[in-house]
């Protein structure tokens, strides 16, 4: 007869472990999401900040484009206030320097 050596983890024992690398790949798995969940969001207020300085840059480009447009019109016709009721003749007349101002 073989003697009495040990017999291994009890069946009980097996229980606990597989129950606790359970627990532990969850642990592991959420932590994961949480990060991957933070890089995104860093992503994506990084496009906001992006967006918001583009539209600036566009809107302060516009407006000095509107501030050298009114000053040339007023330089010729010797009236300030820039129109929308300009005639088609003043209108014909600036387009080539709309354009160069990347109209």
């Amino acid at each position: 007869m073989c003697g009495g050596g040990p017999k291994g983890p009890s069946a009980a024992e097996q229980q606990a472990q597989a129950e606790a690398n359970a627990a532990l790949i969850r642990a592991e798995t959420d932590k994961i999401k949480a990060e991957q969940e933070i890089e995104k969001q860093k992503q994506a207020d990084k496009v906001m900040a992006d967006n918001k300085a583009m539209a600036q840059a566009d809107q302060q480009k516009k407006q000095r484009q509107l501030t050298l447009l009114g000053g040339i019109l007023g330089e010729d016709e010797d009236e300030t206030p820039l129109d929308s009721t300009l005639t088609d003749r003043k209108k014909s007349k600036k387009k080539p320097l709309l354009q160069q101002l990347g109209e």
